[in-house]
């Protein structure tokens, strides 16, 4: 079974990360599970436009702010090249 596109080994250390400092029944004190979402969006974006990387990868940047971005970096090195 999959979850989020998650194997189970996955799917149980990312549990594992949520559920952190808790007793088990309720989140703990571990952030990860805000961006869960977050993750999903950036991984599926890439999955089908992976030159993003390059807009992505110069900062916090909005998934909505790569194509105001794009002709600012379509002439450089993508910052993971350099």
């Amino acid at each position: 079974m999959s979850v989020l596109g998650l194997d189970a080994a996955r799917g149980v250390a990312v549990a594992e990360r949520v559920f952190r400092g808790s007793h088990g029944s309720s989140p703990g004190l571990g952030r990860e599970h805000v961006y869960l979402e977050a993750f999903v969006r950036v991984r599926d974006r890439l999955d089908s436009a992976p030159d993003d990387e390059r807009a992505l990868s110069a900062g916090q940047v909005s998934l909505d702010a790569i194509a105001s971005l794009a002709p600012f970096l379509a002439n450089g090195p993508a910052l993971t090249d350099l």
